[in-house]
């Protein structure tokens, strides 16, 4: 198969996997997107075909391949081609089969037509921009993000952004564009904007708020205009990158094919003071033994093989966001010690202040409703569990503090068990996916001796995890979103009021740092929270046990008990 064949595998497997596979087979989603992508195809203006020559044929082609059974009639396919996707019906459809529509970035960018030929024919320059990265590999995160951008042009979380982008048809080449870009990113765009909307100016500033402007800046000020012009750079940068990566022309990840391996990536932590985000990357290679003893086999770690990506929250430039990632990664190194007198660690006094706040939260609410039968719809009113959303953000830090897991209050592992709620560690370090030869479950559960999987699982008490449930099915992404952001505002008013330094993160972390200086096996730790280290060896969690894990939940949980305890006697 020549590489030309290969490249136009990768997008035809890309569309199929991002579309049909995600749609429903009962209903006429697919073919729904697949018109609103011949829409895409054919708005391309003339003079960039050439530069896609080779996506524009495996786009063509594709979708002649796609012979779709649905119900949709001639008249509507030239509705939908014409006027687009009913977007608001439509992802309302999707979130009935999908909890999160992060994953479904291609349908959603397919779904937000907009009313303007400008914003359209961006769309759709940046939509084969993304086939082109399709098929040079590994840039899943960047055709994730640019199809974002796209699609927030199409409602208020970027409009403001239209007028300072290019008119593409006006343009004869990428390269006429990316200069245009660039000139526009060193413009006074904040004058720009005065002149152009002197009356509406002001109103425009403030509705946009934090996409603009940093909390604590005035208007107007020399202040606001620094920040607006910094942060339409920043935006505007988001559309410079794809051209970079097509010009490149190169995979995101150089690759060194001489020795069989993976990039693994690892969890992503999330830094709530920068709002950076770090994912930890593993060159895993396969290592070769003659002995059947996978001790002897297990690759030893090789920390010039481990990576960190950065991805900075309102990158810049190339060499500033270099810097950022540098110093965001020596922090984060520093906060892995778990050393007493590091800053961004909590102390036992900021912890003792939470759990009497959670613990007054929680308490007044009436547990002994929930699953109460009821045989009149108006007791089923008057009695029924209630609760706002500063009782969710109360539990939200609770489950955080409670087990150190960052995904613990959205998860789908929480389920009732025979003692309690539990949660079930999928904890395996992906050297183990290596080849068939290493069994994934060789790090996360062991059998036992009728080998049936002894699988591992953090607990929960029966209260907490009854009113968790209550609490997630009345919510949607929205409202998830709202309560992360009133956890954060009821920890700064916690700060505010007793002089502490309370974070997300420090709340998080405080499991794993509470049994480092209890002199804890890290392992252990790493097992107990979900974090496997990819780049280093797996063998220290292959004994893991679930009395380990007890272990290490009582102690936390005795200590957390005599906490509140000393609160309550002072």
């Amino acid at each position: 198969m020549t590489d030309e064949d290969n490249r136009s595998k990768n997008i035809e497997e890309w569309l199929q996997k991002n579309i049909v596979d995600f749609s429903d087979p009962n209903s006429d989603e697919a073919l729904s997107l697949i018109t609103e992508v011949k829409f895409l195809k054919n708005t391309l203006p003339v003079q960039f075909r050439s530069a896609f020559n080779s996506q524009y044929s495996a786009l063509s082609e594709w979708i002649k391949t796609k012979d779709i059974v649905s119900t949709l009639t001639e008249t509507e396919k030239i509705q939908i081609y014409e006027s687009g996707i009913d977007q608001k019906n439509f992802l309302k459809n999707l979130k009935t089969r999908h909890k999160y529509l992060k994953n479904l970035y291609l349908i959603t960018f397919l779904a937000s037509r907009s009313d303007s030929p400008k914003i359209n024919n961006i769309r759709s320059l940046y939509f084969f921009l993304c086939l082109k990265m399709v098929e040079l590999t590994d840039y899943d995160s960047r055709i994730e993000t640019t199809l974002d951008e796209c699609r927030f042009l199409t409602s208020n979380i970027r409009e403001f952004l239209v007028p300072f982008l290019p008119d593409i048809t006006q343009f004869e080449s990428l390269r006429h564009i990316q200069d245009n870009l660039i000139q526009a990113q060193n413009n006074d765009n904040y004058t720009r904007w005065l002149n152009n909307s002197p009356d509406t100016f002001e109103s425009e500033i403030k509705r946009y708020g934090s996409k603009l402007l940093d909390k604590n800046t005035l208007f107007p000020s020399n202040d606001a205009r620094n920040d607006i012009n910094e942060r339409i750079a920043q935006y505007l940068y988001e559309y410079i990158l794809p051209i970079d990566n097509y010009f490149k022309n190169d995979s995101g990840i150089t690759r060194v094919t001489s020795t069989p391996y993976r990039v693994i990536s690892g969890p992503s932590y999330y830094d709530d003071t920068t709002g950076n985000i770090i994912n930890d990357l593993a060159n895993i290679s396969e290592s070769t033994s003659n002995t059947d003893a996978f001790e002897a086999g297990e690759r030893q770690d090789n920390e010039q093989e481990s990576f960190e990506q950065v991805t900075i929250d309102n990158p810049s430039n190339y060499y500033l966001d270099l810097v950022k990632a540098e110093g965001q990664s020596n922090s984060r190194r520093k906060n892995a010690m778990n050393q007493v007198t590091d800053v961004n660690t909590a102390h036992e006094d900021e912890i003792k202040r939470l759990v009497e706040y959670i613990a007054s939260k929680l308490s007044n609410l009436d547990f002994l409703s929930i699953d109460k039968e009821y045989e009149y719809e108006h007791e089923y009113e008057e009695g029924k569990f209630k609760f706002d959303i500063s009782d969710q953000s109360a539990l939200y830090l609770y489950m955080l503090l409670l087990t150190g897991i960052h995904d613990i209050y959205t998860s789908e592992q929480l389920k009732l068990g025979s003692n309690g709620y539990r949660y079930q560690l999928t904890f395996c370090p992906a050297r183990s996916h290596i080849n068939n030869d290493w069994d994934k479950s060789l790090c996360a559960y062991k059998s036992d001796k009728l080998n049936k999987p002894d699988r591992l699982y953090v607990f929960m008490p029966y209260p907490l995890g009854a009113m968790h449930v209550e609490m997630v099915e009345s919510t949607d992404d929205k409202i998830r979103d709202s309560i992360h952001e009133k956890a954060k505002e009821d920890l700064r008013k916690l700060n505010k009021e007793f002089g502490i330094r309370l974070s997300i993160n420090k709340v998080r972390n405080y499991l794993p740092h509470y049994l480092s200086q209890k002199s804890t096996d890290k392992a252990l730790i790493e097992v107990l929270t979900n974090c496997p280290v990819h780049h280093l060896s797996a063998l220290p969690y292959y004994n893991v046990s679930q009395y380990d894990l007890f272990r290490c939940q009582r102690d936390y949980s005795q200590f957390k008990i005599k906490v509140l305890c000393l609160g309550q006697r002072s």
